[in-house]
């Protein structure tokens, strides 16, 4: 039997899909659209779990997916799609969902109540390489909504940060060949990579941030082309490693798998 509903409860228009036990037809008009409201992806996460609509619920996940990505080669493209002609670091702006403050706790939110596991560390990632403070903000949007993280969220990112902030310098991970740097042998003026070399490290180390996916081009403009080649090859590694192990710096208790 063929069930016609209209989500009220997620919209005011009369956008409507019809539920089955064999089909799933969601309206085309609404999935077309480049962005669709947080409330709709929510809805329809919750609805695809309650009611076992896979058609509707992997809709949802696709668009959470794509602002939370669970690779590393499509974490960097979405920065790089951001990121403005000169060169400059941005935050992240959803674009498959309609970006408002505070849409990233709510993200996250929902990906933990809902066990969405692959978009849980890129999610967690991004308040845990902020500051301290980040994490226990509290954002109010235009609507008067208050977005915060759960006290479970905010231990979990408090202790992920410490976590990146010391991993990060471990030998193989994102900034382990920096302490361990020494010029190639066909560096073309040593004694300025070497200076060049303990610049970066001391700017990084006072800074206290999380830099676990370090850019290539850093370490391109930092050295000469022959110690900037050498150093691609163990930065590379190293920010493949740290992506690996998200997972294990998104859990809530030391020692957690």
């Amino acid at each position: 039997m063929l069930v016609e509903c209209t989500l009220q409860s997620v919209s005011e228009s009369t956008n409507c899909i019809h539920l089955s036990t064999s089909d799933l037809t969601v309206s085309s008009a609404l999935f077309n659209e480049k962005g669709i409201p947080f409330q709709y992806v929510a809805s329809f996460v919750r609805l695809g779990h309650k009611y076992d609509f896979k058609a509707l619920f992997d809709i949802a996940v696709e668009r959470l997916a794509f602002e939370n990505p669970t690779t590393l080669e499509e974490y960097v493209a979405l920065l790089d799609a951001l990121r403005p002609a000169i060169g400059k670091t941005v935050n992240h702006s959803t674009t498959r969902i309609v970006h408002y403050a505070g849409i990233h706790y709510d993200m996250l939110t929902l990906a933990r109540e809902n066990n969405l596991l692959a978009i849980l560390p890129c999610a967690y990632y991004r308040f845990a390489k902020g500051s301290l403070e980040s994490i226990f903000r509290e954002i109010q949007s235009l609507d008067g909504t208050v977005s915060t993280l759960s006290a479970l969220d905010r231990i979990t990112c408090a202790l992920g940060h410490e976590r990146l902030l010391q991993a990060q310098w471990q030998s193989g991970n994102s900034l382990g060949w920096l302490i361990a740097w020494k010029p190639a042998p066909d560096c073309k003026n040593v004694s300025r990579c070497q200076r060049r070399q303990q610049s970066r490290l001391n700017t990084i180390l006072i800074s206290a941030k999380v830099h676990s996916f370090i850019r290539v081009s850093y370490v391109q403009k930092a050295f000469c082309a022959p110690c900037a080649q050498l150093a691609e090859t163990p930065l590379a590694a190293g920010r493949a490693k740290m992506w690996e192990d998200l997972p294990s710096f998104s859990t809530s208790l030391p020692g957690a798998s």
